[in-house]
């Protein structure tokens, strides 16, 4: 059983981002499974380690894109960036002072963000993206 289902209300219109959000939930999957699967705090860290990056990557795509389309949004779109990557960074030094177990902590917080982010966030700005391109 997948931790999020990528199905068409995840989807914003433009095909890139869409692309990205997409491989996040699939390496959010990944990680969700190999923490079913019973895997070692030490790959789960690699599979966290892996998605953190990819989020930055695509955080910056999606901050240009804004950018480049006069976003409205953008400043607070990029602080509510900014505190997603606190919250993973500050997990990660957690697991790493030996304070928290990456089983027990990541698949929740990760589903949290994505569809918090993606549903709230990223629809306002395909929204945005849409109209713009009718007028």
């Amino acid at each position: 059983m997948s931790l999020i289902e990528w199905n068409e209300q995840f989807l914003t219109g433009h095909p890139v981002i869409d692309h990205q959000h997409q491989a996040l939930f699939e390496q959010i999957n990944e990680l969700e499974q190999a923490a079913i699967m019973g895997c070692s705090e030490a790959e789960l860290f690699r599979l966290a380690e892996q998605v953190r990056l990819s989020t930055q990557e695509h955080f910056r795509c999606e901050e240009q894109m804004m950018m480049e389309q006069h976003f409205p949004g953008l400043e607070a779109h990029r602080l509510e960036h900014q505190e997603i990557l606190r919250n993973g960074e500050a997990l990660m030094e957690q697991y790493q002072n030996g304070n928290a177990r990456l089983s027990e902590t990541i698949p929740s917080s990760l589903r949290g963000w994505a569809l918090q982010h993606i549903l709230d966030e990223d629809l306002q700005l395909a929204e945005f993206m849409r109209q713009r391109a009718r007028n």
